[in-house]
């Protein structure tokens, strides 16, 4: 598995996760800044910075007289230092890692001593921190203890933070769905056409591109629908037409009076009105309107089994007893129909089987002859394609449309018809639609 395959495939989804992922990354970083901004307590800096100060103003004068106003400018310029000739608080008696103590420490260096003792007062906690000069002299200052700074990321705040980037990111899927939506529409649509003559067209909605995609969508399936209108019309039309002389002829060979002669021009008249009514079936079912209804197919397979059997034939159902589904039970009897014809037309021996799962239906048609090639089985479910000379032992044997129209009437209910091998010979015919 690489990175490219944990990448979601619906544009929609990888929108969300890049507008999630967005928004977390801001929010960790303002939440870092505020956290880090909150921790500077500018009060023990400055405090510091005065005392460090006053130490080497003090420690730098020379002689009592300039010890002595160096002593009284500190008094005055910063009033929390103190100056006296006390001794330092006892050695170690200190608040650890206290940031006031380490910055004197710091700044002041290896060179002098600095101690510290803890003190309380009426606003809390606080901290004496002192330096022993050289002289004697102890200069002190009184800093307020190192209190626990506040978090930050108060119930307020996080209130704030929770309700910000849920509130963004609902309204951003919304409008992610809103855009992504006539891209859904226009796939179903695309995948609809075909399956339905009398599918909607596709709403001409959404951004400017996918609305122009959409018209274009809509006039292509136009100008297809009238090619494939006047194509039904046409061949209806001349199918219609040759009824007539097909009549005719049958009742001309009647009179013939030689009987071979009369035998091959009734087989001859035969086949052609057997051409022009499996070209009629063929359009009807391509162009049959959706009168769905449930039905009992398993009752539906029987039959076809019993009456194929009446005629002598050996031909035998596997399956539940039950199964209801809603379907064109007309179609699917004429599909299996064909199916059975085929099966009995080249082999001793027909199964017919019924089986189903939570989302599909399937029918086996199974039979012992010769079987079809692996090349030959996608292209013999075209129309007007018969399989090789084994499968179609003279031209009087059908006309190359029983698998094209059960086809049509697999994809009419939203599934398909595929061809497999039978071990040890012979074709199995397996049409699976969908269980609903």
């Amino acid at each position: 598995m690489n990175l490219h395959d944990l990448i979601p495939r619906r544009i929609a989804t990888q929108l969300a996760m890049l507008l999630v992922a967005s928004i977390a990354l801001a929010y960790l970083i303002m939440a870092t800044a505020l956290y880090v901004i909150s921790r500077d307590p500018r009060e023990t800096p400055r405090k510091v910075g005065e005392f460090i100060t006053a130490v080497r103003m003090l420690d730098a004068a020379k002689g009592p007289n300039e010890r002595a106003m160096v002593i009284d400018i500190i008094q005055h310029t910063f009033p929390a230092v103190a100056i006296s000739a006390d001794p330092p608080p006892a050695a170690g008696r200190h608040l650890g890692r206290h940031r006031g103590l380490i910055l004197v420490r710091r700044q002041l260096g290896p060179n002098y001593r600095v101690v510290a003792e803890p003190l309380s007062s009426d606003e809390g906690p606080t901290m004496k921190v002192a330096v022993a000069l050289g002289d004697g002299t102890l200069i002190s200052t009184v800093m307020p203890a190192e209190r626990r700074q506040r978090s930050p990321l108060t119930w307020p705040v996080m209130g704030t933070f929770l309700f910000i980037p849920i509130s963004l990111t609902l309204l951003s899927l919304w409008a992610m769905r809103a855009l992504t939506a006539p891209l859904a529409a226009f796939a179903d649509a695309a995948e609809a056409f075909g399956l339905r003559s009398d599918h909607a067209a596709l709403p001409e909605y959404g951004p400017e591109e996918v609305a122009k995609a959409a018209r274009a969508f809509n006039s292509m399936r136009d100008r297809i629908k009238h090619l494939i209108d006047e194509r039904t019309a046409m061949l209806a039309a001349v199918g219609h037409d040759l009824r007539t002389p097909i009549t005719r002829l049958r009742l001309r060979a009647e009179f013939i009076e030689d009987p071979v002669t009369r035998q091959q021009m009734l087989r001859d008249v035969e086949q052609l009105n057997g051409l022009v009514q499996s070209a009629l079936s063929f359009l009807r079912d391509g162009q049959t309107p959706d009168t769905s209804t449930t039905v009992d197919v398993a009752a539906l397979l029987q039959t076809i089994c019993d009456e194929f059997g009446d005629l002598g034939n050996k031909v035998s159902y596997q399956g539940p007893y039950r199964l209801a589904a809603k379907l064109r039970p007309d179609d699917l009897s004429r599909a299996v129909s064909n199916l059975v014809a085929n099966a009995i037309r080249f082999g001793s021996e027909v199964v017919v089987t019924l089986s189903s799962t939570d989302q599909t239906l399937g029918i086996d048609v199974e039979d012992d002859g010769p079987g079809i090639a692996d090349c030959d089985k996608e292209k013999v479910l075209e129309p007007f394609v018969r399989g090789d000379a084994a499968r179609s032992m003279n031209n009087t044997d059908g006309f190359g449309l029983g698998l094209a129209i059960t086809r049509l009437v697999a994809e009419a209910h939203g599934g398909r018809l595929s061809l497999h091998d039978r071990l040890p010979c012979g074709l199995r015919a397996h049409i699976e639609l969908p269980a609903g």
